[in-house]
């Protein structure tokens, strides 16, 4: 394993402030005393990668060589590769973790998110999303997760700084789940709302000019320090950014082979803490004229698609009825096969409308009440 390539390999870019990133540009050799390196990464801990076991190898190094103070980590799912960055992190000085992995075979229900820093973490919690646990296609296997939120109290000798990290639904070969992010993003504001969010940082599977990441800046007064693609390092209006940057994960070769540790880009923001008050005020008028016809137009692609599942419902009950009368007058067996088969399809529509149908509606109505004080419906009740 070839360590020493680790840094040359990296594709470095930065940004400062909200401005576009630059290519080549030098992230500084070690933070200011005063100031709290932080940073995220996805770290792509996916079962079944080639060589997984020796790309986790590689985690540890590249995110030390950064001398961070606080990393906000999605995408750890196993524990033993969770315990590997534990003792790996110990070793410069960020001794107090914590994180949501899983032993269930796949990582079954882990979060795969992990803090840790270099000060003592206190009224750690992790709240799990309600929306998305249903498959709506079983091989997007978000649902197969239990994607949510992790916070903690960092004890900082400044004063108290409270961090989280989240990571969102993903998007699938086209297939968009905005409204799933959305109602996400209603239960992170519900858990995060009641108190002071020094920084949030992540990988939100959105844009920052999506709805659901407008929602998450707006509704938690946050604002960008640094940011790529669908990662974001979130910060509240009174901590001061000394400097945002983001790199290419590094790239190793092993036995000959080039490979990189992560399909997503590690984020840096150095920052400096100040007085935070917890966000009380209103959404945005054009961000809930926006959130209003939002859920509006969901709720009229809901009519049509609920009818189509009980259409489906229908379709079955006779492509089986075909079925049993083929085999009463003694048809032939590929015909009854055909008849089962396109019986099958018509029920997975019917499950896709009618089942998941009214999943969708109980994560709108959710997040409807949390983020517009409309409806009676809270996340819960869709678990």
């Amino acid at each position: 394993m070839v360590r020493g390539l680790l840094l040359s390999a990296l594709l470095l870019a930065g940004c400062q402030g909200r401005r576009a990133p630059r290519e080549n540009e030098a992230l500084p050799p070690a933070p200011d005393p005063s100031i709290i390196r932080v940073v995220t990464f996805n770290a792509w801990g996916v079962p079944f990668r080639d060589r997984h076991d020796d790309l986790w190898d590689e985690v540890a190094p590249a995110l030390q060589a950064l001398r961070p103070d606080v990393v906000l980590l999605q995408e750890v799912w196993f524990e033993d590769d969770a315990a590997r960055l534990a003792e790996a992190f110990a070793a410069i000085g960020l001794n107090h973790q914590i994180h949501h992995a899983s032993d269930a075979p796949l990582a079954f229900d882990s979060a795969g998110l992990m803090i840790a820093a270099r000060w003592p973490l206190r009224d750690e919690r992790f709240v799990p999303f309600a929306a998305g646990r249903i498959p709506v296609r079983p091989w997007h296997v978000d649902w197969f997760s239990g994607k949510g939120v992790q916070s903690a109290w960092i004890d900082h000798p400044d004063g108290p700084l409270r961090v989280a990290t989240v990571h969102m639904q993903a998007d699938y070969d086209g297939v968009v789940y905005t409204d799933v992010r959305v109602a996400q993003t209603a239960e992170l504001v519900a858990e995060l709302r009641p108190e002071p969010v020094h920084l949030l940082a992540g990988d939100f599977n959105s844009f920052e000019d999506e709805i659901e990441h407008r929602v998450v800046r707006d509704a938690l007064d946050l604002h960008s320090a640094t940011a790529h693609r669908v990662d974001d390092i979130l910060v509240g209006d009174g901590v001061t950014v000394a400097g945002g940057w983001w790199m290419h994960a590094p790239g190793v070769d092993l036995d000959g082979q080039p490979f990189a540790i992560s399909d997503h880009a590690i984020l840096i923001a150095d920052v400096r803490p100040g007085p935070i008050a917890a966000p009380e005020r209103e959404l945005d008028p054009t961000l809930r004229a926006d959130l209003r016809d939002f859920f509006a137009d969901r709720r009229s692609e809901r009519w049509w698609k609920r009818g189509g599942g009980w259409l489906a419902v229908l379709v079955a009950l006779l492509l089986v009825a075909a079925s049993a009368r083929n085999r009463r007058r003694g048809g032939r067996r590929a015909a009854r096969a055909l008849w089962l088969a396109m019986a099958v399809l018509a029920t997975a529509g019917a499950y896709r409308g009618i089942t998941v149908g009214h999943a969708r509606d109980r994560w709108r109505e959710g997040a409807e009440s949390i983020l517009l004080g409309q409806g009676s419906a809270t996340p819960a009740d869709s678990r």
